[in-house]
C-alpha cells in the first residue's frame, strides 16, 4: 500500500510542563514505520521550555502542529485536538509515553483488515522516568468487546480495558457517539469505550506491547488514583453494573487480572510463559 492509499492517522498528544520527555515523545511519533500521520500537540501554556521545543520541531516536520493555550485539562485539550484532526483514524498518546517502532502500523493494519471493529488497543509495558523497564505492565482485555459482552468485560477489569496511550479509533465512530466526556476527567477513555460498546461498536485487541508507559511521581495515574476509582464506579453505575456484581468482580476479577498480567512480575512472567508455551 502506497502512502497515497494509506489512511491518514492523527495522533493527539496533550502536554503540560513535560519538557523532560517532550522532544523524545514527539520524535517517537514522527519516526514511526507508518509515515502517513499528523501529530497534534495540545500544550496547556507550559512554562518550562516546552513551547520552544514545539516550535523548533514543527518547523522541521510539517506533519506536526501544536497549539499552546490554557485549557481546562487533558479532556478539554484532547477534544480540541479532535476538532483539528484530519485523520481517518485518531490515536491518543501521553507526552511521557513512547510507542514501539511499528505501533501505528500495527493499529492501522488491524483496523484495515478487521472492518467490524471501530477501535483497537494493545498492551503496555511500564518504564520509569529514565526508561528502565519495571517488569510489569498493562494488558488489554482479551475477550470479546462488544455490546453483548459488556458485563463480561467489566467483571474482570478494575478500571478501563484498553490502554489510552495506544488506543486508536475510527473518526466516524467519534462523530457518531461524541467526544470524551469532561465529567469523567480522570477516566475519560473508560467512559468513552463504554459508550462505544453501548452503541453497538466493537473494540479490538492487539496482543502485543504497543507502548512503553512511563510511571513517575507526577503522572496523573499515580497522583489521582483514588479519584479515578470513584469515577470508575460512577461509570459502572451509568451503564447499569450493580454493586453486587462489583463485589464479585473485586473478589474474583482482580485475582484473575493479576494472574493474567504477564508483565506484572518476573516470577509470574516465567510461570505463565511455561504454562502457555509448554
Amino acid at each position: 500500500m502506497t502512502t497515497a492509499n494509506q489512511p491518514l492517522v492523527t495522533i493527539i498528544m496533550p502536554t503540560y510542563n513535560r519538557v523532560a520527555f517532550l522532544e523524545k515523545s514527539i520524535l517517537n511519533v514522527l519516526n514511526q514505520t507508518y509515515q502517513n500521520i499528523e501529530l497534534i500537540v495540545m500544550d496547556n501554556a507550559s512554562t518550562d521550555g516546552s513551547v520552544e521545543i514545539l516550535n523548533q520541531v514543527s518547523k522541521c516536520d510539517k506533519r506536526m502542529m501544536y497549539v499552546s493555550e490554557k485549557d481546562s485539562g487533558e479532556v478539554d485539550a484532547t477534544n480540541k485536538g479532535i476538532t483539528l484532526a484530519s485523520g481517518d483514524i485518531i490515536g491518543f498518546k501521553a507526552s511521557d509515553d513512547f510507542y514501539v517502532l511499528d505501533a501505528i502500523e500495527q493499529a492501522v493494519n488491524f483496523l484495515e483488515n478487521n472492518s467490524e471493529y471501530c477501535a483497537v488497543s494493545g498492551d503496555a509495558l511500564f518504564i520509569d522516568k529514565n526508561g528502565n523497564f519495571l517488569n510489569r505492565g498493562m494488558i488489554t482485555y482479551r475477550g470479546v468487546m462488544d455490546k453483548a459482552h459488556i458485563k463480561h468485560v467489566l467483571m474482570f477489569r478494575q478500571g478501563g480495558f484498553t490502554c489510552h496511550s495506544c488506543f486508536f479509533v475510527q473518526r466516524n465512530a467519534i462523530a457518531a457517539t461524541g467526544y470524551f466526556d469532561p465529567l469523567f476527567s480522570l477516566t475519560p477513555d473508560f467512559e468513552f469505550c463504554m459508550r462505544l460498546l453501548s452503541n453497538g461498536y466493537k473494540i479490538g485487541c492487539i496482543r502485543k506491547i504497543l507502548v512503553h508507559y512511563t510511571i513517575h511521581e507526577d503522572a496523573g495515574a499515580i497522583k489521582y488514583r483514588k479519584g479515578a476509582i470513584k469515577q470508575n464506579r460512577l461509570i459502572r453505575n451509568k451503564y447499569n453494573w450493580s454493586l453486587f456484581n462489583e463485589t464479585i468482580r473485586i473478589s474474583i476479577g482482580r485475582f484473575i487480572s493479576y494472574c493474567s498480567n504477564r508483565y506484572r512480575t518476573p516470577i509470574v512472567k516465567r510461570l505463565l510463559h511455561t504454562v502457555w508455551n509448554g
